[in-house]
């Protein structure tokens, strides 16, 4: 009897042993199913990555999550994984990360690339990065300065054609003397200044725009590379009318677009350009609006708008004038302001740009060819000589680009 009592009781105790271990079983796998939550991305690329040709590329992507995580990533929407290199000396992720290293990129890596990582209890996606690949181009060749010649209180301009460059090249004119170390920055002032496609303009010319035989060089840098290409080599030639020159009334050389789309918390700016003898006195106003002046900066031919705000959008209005003017010459321009979302549309907008910027271009070859006529008559000596600049000189300005921490190409 006793021996059945004690029977009954060992298996009601390891029934309810059972019972209780099956609970907080059940009990943890709830609880681990609450706590379990998709990968959250705390670091990622960048939206756009320009690189250089066998110099090393990292794409980051690190994720913080309760489960083991696994990383894999997409180039164009499609698994790198089925890419030859991948998983090579050349093409792999760092362990315990999903950062992607391509440790000997060629041009044809460039591309969309996004990391995705998943655990057991789902996925996370970076932002896309776009993967590319930088370089400029050469100025065509040439081998003797272009000749431009002037007329004392005219306008001149001195064109720039810039390489193709990835990212875009920022432009700058240097004077060149006969030595390959006499290499300086060009100054611009209110009478010689540069429009946004690298065009040197002398607003109002004097005889010392002859710069005693220098040359004037277009140059154009890429940042990414750290290479500046050497251009067009350019001397002026004055003919004098008198201490001043002639009396020119105002006129407008050129003007940035005049329809602007602005990004929210971006910088924008606007240039006019006036020429005339006296050198014009240049103006700005908002016409439906006040300048907000902390954020506001005016110079003599530009206007820059700092950290953009939606109450920026509006109409500008830029004027010039001197003696020889009854009357202002004015150009007005309408800002738009966007949010980051918009952004896709600004391509279109660039399209636009750049037809009105060949518009004008031929616009501007067409007064230069009035004005080049009318000189004509005073001087049967008005051609130039349409050469372009020579590679070769790209050495003799080693000095100054190490100043300024980039190697002449």
């Amino acid at each position: 009897m006793e021996l059945n009592q004690r029977r009954f009781l060992g298996l009601t105790l390891t029934l309810i042993l059972g019972v209780l271990t099956m609970a907080s079983l059940a009990q943890s796998d709830q609880l681990a199913t609450q706590s379990c939550h998709p990968p959250f991305i705390v670091e990622e690329g960048e939206r756009t990555v320009y690189f250089q040709r066998y110099a090393q590329v990292r794409l980051p992507c690190t994720a913080l999550g309760g489960a083991t995580l696994h990383y894999t990533w997409t180039k164009n929407g499609e698994a790198l994984s089925a890419h030859p290199d991948w998983n090579s000396e050349r093409m792999y992720m760092l362990s315990g990360v999903g950062t992607l290293v391509i440790a000997l990129p060629h041009q044809s890596d460039q591309g969309y690339y996004q990391c995705r990582v998943s655990n057991a209890c789902g996925v996370s996606v970076s932002a896309v990065t776009e993967l590319t690949y930088a370089f400029i181009e050469r100025f065509p060749v040439s081998y003797a300065p272009e000749v431009i010649r002037a007329v004392a209180g005219h306008s001149a301009v001195l064109t720039c054609h810039p390489p193709r460059s990835v990212p875009a090249s920022t432009f700058r004119w240097m004077l060149a003397g006969t030595d390959s170390w006499d290499v300086q920055p060009l100054p611009l002032d209110d009478r010689v200044t540069m429009d946004y496609t690298g065009n040197l303009h002398i607003t109002s010319v004097r005889r010392e725009d002859e710069q005693h035989g220098k040359t004037y060089v277009c140059t154009a840098a890429n940042a990414i590379l750290r290479v500046i290409q050497m251009g067009e080599h350019k001397q002026i030639s004055v003919r004098s009318r008198g201490n001043s020159g002639v009396a020119a009334p105002t006129q407008l050389m050129w003007r940035s677009h005049t329809d602007i789309m602005a990004l929210l918390g971006q910088m924008v700016k606007i240039k006019c350009i006036f020429s005339g003898n006296p050198l014009p006195n240049t103006t700005w106003e908002r016409e439906d609006g006040q300048f907000d002046e902390s954020r506001t900066r005016r110079s003599h031919h530009e206007l820059v708008i700092l950290n953009v705000q939606p109450n920026d959008g509006g109409t500008y209005k830029c004027s010039g004038q001197n003696t020889a003017n009854a009357s202002p010459v004015t150009s007005t321009f309408t800002v738009v302001v966007q949010c980051d979302d918009d952004e896709d549309n600004v391509g279109d907008n660039d399209d636009n740009e750049e037809e009105e910027e060949e518009e004008e271009e031929e616009e501007e070859e067409e007064e230069e060819e009035e004005e080049e006529e009318e000189e004509d008559d005073d001087d049967d000596d008005d051609d130039n000589d349409d050469d372009d600049d020579n590679d070769d000189d790209n050495d003799d300005d080693d000095d100054d680009a190490a100043a300024d921490g980039m190697r002449v190409a």
